[in-house]
C-alpha cells in the first residue's frame, strides 16, 4: 500500500468512527429523550386531581403514538445507517491489515479475530433495548390516561 492510499484510508478511518460514535449518540438522546418527555407527561396525569375528560383521554393517547412511534422509526433508522457506516469501517480495518500478523507484534493481529466480524452482527441489539423503554414509558402513559379518565 503506498503512502497516499494509506493516508485516505487514515482520514476515512477517523471520519467512520466519527460517525459511528455521532449515530451511537444521536440514538441514546432520542431514546432518553422520548423516554422523558413520556414520563413527564404520565407524572402530570397522576398528579393531576380531575379525572380527565373523554377527548382529552384521546388526545393524549393519540400524541403518545405519535411520539413513540416517530421516535421509533428515528431510532430503526439511524441504527440501519450505524450498521452500514460499521460495515465500511471493518472494511477499512481489514484494509489496513489490523487482522493480519505483524512482525512487530511477535506475529500477533494488532485487532482481535472476532473484531474481522465488526458490523456482521446481531443488528436488533442497537434497538430493541431503546424501542422496548420507549414502548414501556408509552404503554405506562396510556395506563394512567385511561386510568384517570371519566
Amino acid at each position: 500500500m503506498n503512502k497516499k492510499d494509506f493516508e485516505i484510508l487514515k482520514m476515512l478511518f477517523e471520519e467512520h468512527h466519527r460517525q459511528l460514535a455521532a449515530k451511537r449518540e444521536k440514538i441514546h438522546n432520542i431514546s432518553e429523550r422520548t423516554t422523558a418527555l413520556l414520563l413527564v407527561i404520565t407524572g402530570w396525569l397522576v398528579v393531576t386531581e380531575n379525572p380527565l375528560s373523554k377527548e382529552l383521554k384521546w388526545i393524549i393517547i393519540g400524541a403518545v403514538f405519535i411520539i413513540a412511534g416517530a421516535a421509533c422509526f428515528t431510532i430503526y433508522n439511524n441504527n440501519r445507517a450505524y450498521h452500514k457506516v460499521k460495515g465500511v469501517v471493518r472494511k477499512i480495518n481489514a484494509s489496513l491489515g489490523l487482522f493480519k500478523p505483524n512482525k512487530s507484534l511477535s506475529k500477533e493481529t494488532l485487532y482481535p479475530e472476532d473484531w474481522g466480524k465488526f458490523g456482521q452482527g446481531d443488528k436488533l441489539k442497537g434497538f430493541l433495548p431503546h424501542w422496548g423503554m420507549i414502548i414501556a414509558s408509552a404503554v405506562l402513559c396510556i395506563i394512567v390516561a385511561v386510568l384517570k379518565s371519566k
